[in-house]
């Protein structure tokens, strides 16, 4: 059983790409195999606010351009009321999330080898802390950024580096775990390797390094 075995051992059965760095960081998406926020009402509480209380109409289809919006329009006031209303839905989501058993369970193996990993997502650090406990995985996560902890969004590359900064680890020393174009280019700026799962939403084809047989034998075990 691997939880009988010492820390070399247990990295010696990683895969290589992960048995390779010292830090695992993991886009939140692939986490949780679900996080049914309401995204139709959010946008509608969102709307009433604004236009209540600043008399403008809140009306995008994308919540970060939306977020932008509202910093380069409005000022950091407003955005701090629409990322609170924001973190509002988010933390009502969080029972209703459920977990990725395939990354909680390469994830708890790299926490056996005594490796780090931190969690980075596109939500408020509350609901994906929140989201963590429920999962009752949180002592394998040494540290969780959200999109309220840091000023710019994806595909810059504050989010990792703020993670790399927060445990202090190289970036050639760790691995980013992403899935979209942005989380390509981010981890391209911030220097990390990185392994995506995806297709990128058909903007990208897919991209895996080191070596794609390695995710084919992961799904696999």
């Amino acid at each position: 059983m691997l939880g009988a075995l010492d820390p070399r051992t247990a990295r010696a059965v990683l895969p290589p790409w992960l048995a390779s760095v010292d830090l695992a960081i993991v886009d939140f998406a692939y986490i949780v195999a679900g996080f049914p926020v309401r995204v139709s009402a959010l946008r509608q509480d969102l709307t009433d606010h604004f236009y209540r209380n600043y008399w403008v109409r809140f009306d995008f289809e994308s919540g970060s351009a939306g977020l932008r919006w509202v910093r380069e329009r409005l000022g950091a006031r407003a955005l701090r009321e629409a990322r609170e209303i924001v973190e509002r839905w988010e933390v009502r989501t969080v029972l209703d999330a459920a977990p990725s058993h395939l990354v909680w369970r390469t994830l708890h193996d790299f926490w056996m080898a005594e490796g780090r990993a931190a969690v980075v997502g596109s939500h408020s650090q509350k609901a994906m802390v929140r989201t963590i406990q429920t999962f009752e995985t949180d002592f394998m996560i040494e540290l969780v950024i959200g999109a309220d902890d840091v000023p710019t969004a994806r595909p810059d590359r504050a989010m990792l580096r703020a993670a790399l900064h927060g445990l202090s680890v190289r970036a050639d020393r760790a691995l980013f775990v992403g899935r979209t174009w942005a989380d390509r280019e981010m981890a391209r700026r911030a220097g990390l390797a990185y392994l995506d799962f995806g297709q990128s939403f058909g903007r990208l084809p897919v991209e895996l390094r080191p070596d794609q047989r390695e995710l084919q034998r992961l799904l696999a075990s």
